[in-house]
């Protein structure tokens, strides 16, 4: 198996595991009656910066590595991500799981890997995002459901499914900024033969595939 992410141009960037980390799309919008988000007089343009292509490649994986009741967790891998910007912005980007019905569960921070057997599910990968920076800065990161507001601030979170993410000082405030950076790490698991329906005769690709959709302030 070989584990690596495809990812598109920006404006709309994928992560995807084969991996490769899915699509990027980026749009303005408008938050300048927000308090929490300070205004940017002009709409920037910004390029998104992907470490090898945004691919995170994996050896190939022995089928036997594939255990009869237990997932195998591999280990994890991380690379910094960058969004350089014309002009100061916020930066906000939404995260939505294009494999979400290869997942086993309801979990919301298990991102799927795609089909083996026909309907068997290969496993799953977590996405977690820390040292994040802003003009080299280092800087807060939050979570939120509603684009408008921001979320707890944080060092190091835990992605999930169809959420927004974004830079933050420790004033609360959305940073701005042209030069943003964060560190994102996979971590995939196998499932067990189980849950694949039967041994990988045949090998099979790691296939997650997630939109980063982003969005920056003006």
């Amino acid at each position: 198996m070989f584990f690596s992410l495809p990812i598109s141009k920006v404006p709309q960037c994928l992560l995807a595991l084969g991996f490769l980390l899915g699509t990027c799309s980026a749009g303005a919008h408008s938050l300048a009656d927000q308090t929490v988000f300070p205004e940017i007089e002009a709409a920037p343009t910004c390029e998104l910066i992907l470490p090898n292509a945004g691919e995170y490649a994996y050896a190939q994986l022995p089928a036997r590595q594939v255990q009869l009741q237990q997932n195998t967790t591999l280990p994890p891998m991380t690379q910094t991500w960058s969004i350089n910007c014309s002009a100061p912005t916020t930066v906000l980007f939404k995260v939505t799981d294009l494999q979400r019905d290869t997942t086993s569960g309801q979990d919301t921070t298990q991102f799927g890997l795609g089909y083996v057997n026909g309907a068997g599910k290969i496993g799953y990968f977590r996405l977690d995002l820390s040292h994040a920076t802003v003009d080299s800065q280092i800087t807060r990161l939050y979570q939120t459901q509603d684009q408008q507001q921001l979320g707890v601030l944080t060092n190091q979170l835990t992605v999930e499914n169809d959420q927004f993410y974004g830079w933050a000082t420790d004033e609360n405030r959305a940073a701005i900024g042209s030069l943003f950076t964060m560190d994102m790490t996979v971590t995939p698991t196998l499932n067990s033969l189980q849950e694949t329906q039967g041994p990988l005769v045949s090998g099979a690709e790691l296939a997650g595939n997630v939109s980063l959709s982003f969005q920056f302030g003006i």
